[in-house]
């Protein structure tokens, strides 16, 4: 006789652990995440939360190999697709939730195709500038980026408040010399 799964309430599964959840998701004692679980409050919380379990715990991998692996069929395999729906975020996205600094688009694997793209699109966007006295790259804010149809640059592949210096060094590192920016340290969420 086959053993019946202990129901839960909506309002149960999100006063759990986050953790404890997630382990129960895994195991197929809870099917899925409740409806709206990754779009609250304590959504960030949760986010970090379990995946530091998936990668420190679960999987026990090295950021450097995780760089290699992320993406979101990895992260739908291990259950996790939810968080990509429900916050409309990319991967890099997510990780930065998670792992604040350690991670950039140029780093990743899953990005290497889309990698020569983002960086013409950059560049485009450089050139619009590029004939204004004493140009540097610091003026540019991300409403330019949205101004120039590349909102989907900005907002898919940083977090926000991420600074144009930062963009730059990770996808565009010669931008820096031609254009100029005060040197800034990467900002950590």
């Amino acid at each position: 006789m086959e053993e019946k799964k202990k129901s839960y309430t909506r309002q149960e599964l999100y006063d759990m652990d986050p953790v404890a959840l997630y382990k129960m998701v895994l195991n197929n004692e809870v099917t899925e995440f409740p409806f709206e679980y990754w779009t609250t409050s304590e959504s960030r919380k949760r986010i970090k939360d379990i995946l530091e379990y998936l990668i420190e715990v679960y999987l026990r991998i090295s950021y450097t190999e995780l760089s290699k692996v992320a993406s979101r069929s990895f992260f739908k395999k291990y259950k996790l697709g939810g968080m990509y729906t429900a916050n409309n975020c990319s991967t890099i996205c997510i990780l930065n939730i998670a792992f604040p600094g350690k991670f950039t688009v140029g780093k990743l694997a899953c990005y290497n195709q889309k990698l020569t793209t983002i960086r013409r699109d950059f560049k485009w966007l450089l050139g619009l500038f590029k004939d204004m006295p004493k140009f540097q790259l610091d003026i540019i804010t991300e409403e330019d980026f949205i101004d120039n149809n590349l909102a989907y640059f900005y907002d898919l592949y940083y977090t926000k408040g991420t600074s144009i210096y930062d963009i730059a060094e990770d996808i565009y590192p010669e931008a820096i010399k031609l254009y100029g920016c005060p040197k800034r340290k990467r900002v950590k969420k």
